[in-house]
């Protein structure tokens, strides 16, 4: 919830100078990202800032990016630019994070069909950062705050980053919500079926909770929507039913592309190394 919180904000690094990000900047476009996605560097100070810097192949810091081809600040014109500029809150910082099972399947939340933005969506559980607040800290407070899901001391990294707008396209409107999205991984000791034991899924902000299989994330991201496959769900009374695969490409309740996004990142990085 994010009642008397005051949130995080997104931070450009030009040379040794930082600024903070106009409401209606395009985060790739900024450092010109060719395309719809690439790589920049992300980093937080000791004093919470999140910074976002050019990419740097070298660097330690390299995550990649994207937003989608209908981003609308990729496509704001000067007049929609001037409609936004009495916009002071810059860009907000959100962290998810995709918890993965010791059998290899992460958790997936549906949000409840009252929220403002992206009402009925699945998506990995997460929300705002507050000011001065680590990442880390920020994604499994969210986590534990929406599932009941305390890991603890349990080790993350950053998987990649998503500019996300809401409405997603400006055929819907101008928009009213700006966010970068930092998607955690974190590795939890315990079954699938542990996980869903435990948890308790806040009705305010969730509905049901799903466990996806690393099988069923690939069919999901190479588009074989004839899976036979169905998931495990709970929801917010502690029912547990099984759904097909389908559901979660379902139109406007399907699976948030930023949630998509994260979801081929990890698909990618499970493969095994040829190398080794």
């Amino acid at each position: 919830l994010l009642l008397n919180r005051v949130m995080s904000k997104v931070q450009l690094m030009c040379s040794r100078s930082v600024s903070r990000v106009a409401f209606p900047e395009c985060l790739l476009r900024r450092y010109n990202v060719p395309g719809d996605q690439g790589w920049l560097t992300l980093s937080q100070d000791a004093q919470g800032r999140v910074m976002l810097g050019p990419d740097d192949p070298t660097s330690h810091q390299r995550v990649p990016i994207a937003h989608p081809e209908c981003c609308p600040f990729l496509h704001l014109q000067p007049a929609d630019v001037a409609a936004l500029e009495d916009r002071q809150g810059g860009v907000h910082v959100a962290v998810a994070v995709l918890a993965r099972t010791s059998c290899n399947s992460l958790l997936l939340t549906k949000r409840a069909a009252s929220m403002r933005t992206f009402p009925d969506r699945w998506v990995l559980p997460g929300g705002h950062a507050e000011e001065g607040e680590s990442l880390e800290a920020a994604g499994l407070r969210e986590l534990h705050e929406e599932t009941g899901i305390d890991i603890g001391e349990a080790t993350t990294s950053p998987l990649c980053l998503w500019e996300s707008g809401y409405p997603t396209t400006l055929e819907a409107g101008l928009p009213i919500r700006h966010h970068l999205i930092v998607y955690l991984i974190a590795t939890l000791e315990i079954s699938g079926e542990e996980l869903l034991h435990r948890i308790k899924l806040c009705p305010v902000e969730t509905q049901m909770a799903a466990l996806i299989s690393l099988h069923d994330a690939k069919c999901l991201v190479s588009g074989k929507r004839k899976s036979s496959s169905r998931v495990s769900c709970k929801n917010t009374e502690g029912v547990k039913s099984v759904i097909p695969l389908n559901e979660f490409i379902k139109g406007n309740e399907g699976i948030s592309w930023g949630t998509m996004y994260a979801i081929e990142h990890w698909v990618e990085k499970s493969k095994p190394n040829p190398k080794l």
